[in-house]
């Protein structure tokens, strides 16, 4: 019996659909005017060495909050949770705008995330509890000076009725993808409004909590659309930034609708290992293996991306029974903390 070890990298993320039905991808989107600024590179005695000019384009779609006033309009990353700190205790809370959502009025949400890239590295004890929801609007307005303002902040806005919980306790490396829980049912509420119309606007409201005094930063920081890779900061491989607007790593909206099937490829995994055998099964038995033996939601989709078998387990092996499955190409799906692992098997 042949097993085939499969390796799968946290967030290089590719996507196959499956019976495609609606999808979108929706970066946050330039607003307006340029932004001519200077970055100052510093040595180790913070003398600054050199001067970097820069120029980007702005947007009016995202935005921070830091208590009950206005944070900056106009910042290189977005921050969202709880600094608590004895004597310096702040909320923080971000708003992102996605324009252009070509969904039409009652439509089906399958699932429905944002993509953000980390500002920070960040320790697995940095826990962040946010609240995320959207303003509850036919078409939500940016944040201009309009839309958000001294007098009218981004906790100001009429909320969803959909709100989801965001506990973030894993450890983040600088200028790398990660995604927010399933926010479904927040575009489901949306989308379902008599005053919807396909190419309306939603504006996401990411709320931080009060979670008491800490020594550690209970908050995660991701790049915004005016992102600069500063020359200070350094990858996990120790390469420096480059000093460079990045509109690659800018917060995206990823929509499945209608009864579009994601599947998720994720590659060179280090932090857990997905091993499935025989491959193909041929005689009725697929054993599924995991490095960790934690919560695990087991999920085998059909080529057409139907569901055709669901199981949890906490277990780190567990055996499927697919001997009454006909032959063909199937997808296993394995969720451990927000993260699917995903591969395709052939059963005979």
């Amino acid at each position: 019996m042949k097993k085939i070890l499969l390796s799968f990298a946290l967030l290089n993320i590719m996507f196959l659909a499956v019976n495609a039905q609606g999808k979108l991808e929706i970066p946050i989107i330039a607003t307006g005017g340029l932004q001519l600024d200077t970055l100052f590179v510093e040595d180790e005695n913070e003398v600054v060495i050199d001067t970097i000019p820069i120029e980007f384009e702005l947007s009016s779609d995202d935005a921070e909050q830091e208590n009950d006033a206005v944070d900056t309009p106009y910042d290189d990353d977005l921050d969202a949770g709880w600094e608590g700190t004895e004597g310096d205790a702040n909320t923080l809370t971000c708003g992102m705008r996605f324009q252009n959502i070509e969904i039409p009025q009652g439509e089906t949400i399958d699932s429905a995330y944002i993509v953000v890239y980390s500002h920070e590295a960040k320790f697995d004890d940095d826990v962040a509890e946010i609240t995320i929801y959207a303003e509850d609007a036919d078409s939500a307005h940016t944040f201009d000076s309009v839309g958000f303002n001294k007098d009218f902040l981004l906790t100001d806005r009429t909320a969803t009725t959909a709100q989801v919980e965001w506990t973030v306790a894993e450890e983040w490396a600088i200028w790398k993808p990660y995604r927010t829980p399933d926010l479904a049912t927040i575009v489901q509420e949306l989308v379902n409004r008599d005053g919807w119309k396909s190419g309306n606007a939603i504006a996401f409201i990411f709320a931080g909590e009060d979670q008491g005094a800490s020594d550690v930063e209970n908050a995660r920081e991701w790049e915004a659309f005016e992102n600069i890779a500063d020359p200070e900061d350094e990858d996990a491989d120790g390469n420096p930034g480059d000093g460079q607007n990045h509109p690659e790593r800018v917060p995206k909206l990823v929509v499945y609708w209608g009864g579009y099937v994601e599947v998720t490829d994720i590659q060179h995994q280090e932090l857990a290992t997905l091993e499935i055998y025989p491959n193909p099964a041929d005689n009725g038995i697929l054993n599924i293996n995991l490095e960790n033996a934690q919560q695990t939601e087991i999920e085998i989709v059909d080529i057409t991306g139907k569901s055709v078998l669901n199981q949890s387990t906490k277990s780190n092996h567990v055996s499927l029974n697919v001997s009454g499955f006909n032959s063909g190409i199937y997808y296993i799906k394995a969720t451990q903390d927000n993260i699917t692992y995903t591969q395709k098997v052939i059963i005979q």
